[in-house]
C-alpha cells in the first residue's frame, strides 16, 4: 500500500482527494494521510473521512512517511515546496506536481540536481481524457503519422485571484498532448522559429502578465506545432 500526502486542496486539490478516496475505498492499494493548505476553511471535507490537516508545510512532511507527495499548490509556490520536500521527506517515492513544475529555468535546473528523472511526475490532467486513448488507438489502428498540429487554447482568467504567470502555463496542455499523440521522445530537439506574445493587466499577478502567445516550432522528428 502506497501512503499518500496532498499539498494543496483548492479545486485541483479537491479532485485528487476525490481520486484518492475513491481508489482507497475501492482498490485499497492507496491510503491518503494528511492534506496541507494554507486556507483551513477548505478543511471540512478531510475532517469528514479522518485525514490529518496541516497549514504548515515542514510540519506535514515531519509528521508522517509518505510514499507519494501530490502538489496542487499554484504555481509559485512549486519550487518551495519541492525543495522543503526534498529536504524533510526522505522517504518519499514520488511526486505528483501540477503544471507547470516551476516557473524559472534556473528552479528546474536546480531541481534536477536534488532528484532522479523519475522521481518527479508532472500532472497535465487532459492527458487522462477518455477520448484521448481512444485517438491513440485509432492512429495507431490506421497507420498514421502526425506530422503537424496546430492548436488553440483559452482560459478565462479575468480578476482571477490566483498568481499566475499567465498563458505559457496554459498551453503547456495542448503542447504536452501533441507530443504524446505522437509518441514524441522525451529530450527530442525543437527550435522556436518565429512568435508574438501580448501583455496584460487582468491579473493580480502584476500589470505585466502574458496573456497571448502564437508560436511556430519543429522538432527535429519533422513535427511541426503551430499555435492560433
Amino acid at each position: 500500500m502506497f501512503t499518500i500526502g496532498l499539498i494543496g486542496f483548492g479545486s485541483a486539490g479537491g479532485r485528487f482527494l476525490r481520486t484518492i478516496i475513491y481508489r482507497q475505498s475501492k482498490v485499497g492499494d492507496v491510503k491518503l494521510l494528511a492534506v496541507c493548505d494554507t486556507n483551513q476553511k477548505n478543511f471540512e471535507m478531510c475532517k469528514e473521512i479522518g485525514v490529518k490537516t496541516y497549514s504548515n508545510v515542514k510540519e506535514m512532511l515531519i509528521a508522517e512517511n509518505y510514499d507519494i507527495i501530490i502538489v496542487t499548490t499554484n504555481e509559485d509556490s512549486h519550487y518551495q515546496i519541492i525543495c522543503a520536500i526534498n529536504k524533510y521527506s526522505k522517504n518519499c517515492k514520488r511526486i505528483i506536481v501540477e503544471k507547470p513544475l516551476v516557473q524559472q529555468f534556473e528552479q528546474a535546473v536546480s531541481i534536477q540536481n536534488m532528484f532522479d528523472n523519475e522521481d518527479i511526475s508532472v500532472h497535465f490532467v487532459e492527458r487522462y481524457s477518455p477520448i484521448i486513448p481512444k485517438l491513440m488507438d485509432w492512429i495507431y489502428e490506421n497507420n498514421l503519422k502526425i506530422c503537424r498540429a496546430t492548436f488553440f487554447w483559452g482560459k478565462y482568467r479575468l480578476h482571477d485571484m490566483r498568481p499566475t504567470i499567465g498563458v505559457t502555463s496554459e498551453i503547456s496542455h495542448p503542447i504536452d498532448l501533441i507530443l504524446m499523440l505522437t509518441n514524441t521522445p522525451i529530450g527530442t530537439p525543437y527550435k522556436i522559429h518565429n512568435g508574438c506574445y501580448l501583455f496584460s493587466d487582468f491579473s493580480i499577478s502584476g500589470n505585466r502578465v502574458l496573456d497571448t502567445i502564437n508560436v511556430n516550432m519543429s522538432f527535429d522528428t519533422g513535427l511541426i506545432i503551430t499555435s492560433e
